[in-house]
Formats: C-alpha cells, sequence, structure tokens
C-alpha cells in the first residue's frame, strides 16, 4: 500500500500523550526532507505515556519496495496525520500521527 515515508521529523504519541522517539539502529543514509527516514530494524519507543503502559511502537506498513541498510522503510497511509498504521505495545492500540512530510511517497 502507498504511503508517506517517515522520517524522524515525523510527530507521532501514544493514544495517552507520550511521545514516540525514533532511536536508529544503524546510521541513518538516507533522508527525506533533510531527515533521517525510519527503517524497520528502527526502535520507536515511548516516553511519556500518562498511563504509563505504552513503551514501544511496532510500525506495520512497510513499503515492499525502498530499502534502507537492507530494511524496509516505514510508511504512513493517505491522508497522513491521524491513526498510525503501527501499535504501541502492551496494550495495542494504534499511535497518532500528528505531523508527517507530504512530499514523498513510496510503495
Amino acid at each position: 500500500m502507498p504511503g508517506f515515508i517517515l522520517h524522524q521529523g515525523a510527530v507521532l504519541t501514544c493514544p495517552h500523550g507520550g511521545k514516540v522517539t525514533v532511536v536508529p539502529v544503524s546510521p541513518p543514509r538516507v533522508q527525506v526532507t533533510g531527515l533521517p527516514v525510519q527503517a524497520a530494524a528502527d526502535q520507536l519507543t515511548v516516553a511519556g505515556c500518562t498511563a504509563t503502559i505504552c513503551a514501544t511502537v511496532q510500525w506495520q506498513n512497510l513499503s515492499a519496495r525502498v530499502m534502507v541498510n537492507g530494511q524496509p522503510i516505514a510508511l504512513q497511509a493517505p491522508p497522513g496525520p491521524g491513526k498510525g498504521d503501527g501499535s504501541c505495545l502492551p496494550p495495542l492500540v494504534p499511535p497518532l500521527v500528528l505531523a508527517i512530510q507530504p512530499r514523498v511517497i513510496a510503495t
């Protein structure tokens, strides 16, 4: 499914207001709008969850064609901001995408 490429400038939160941060597992090599893209192997951590139940996010919408360091990149289905294409763990609820780059789409 085509989607907007997630990058480290995307603003993501858990449903309880916790901030989601991308922790790259390898040095970022590809950028979109000047910021590194998020690859499948990168870790998404949650800080400040008011319910104290969200610890990490697992992204589920991954590119079938675009790879970075051998890993597919993360995508957010159009229209972009709104319910994220992933799950906060452990409660299995979708994160919220508040802002995303609107220029580059991949499949």
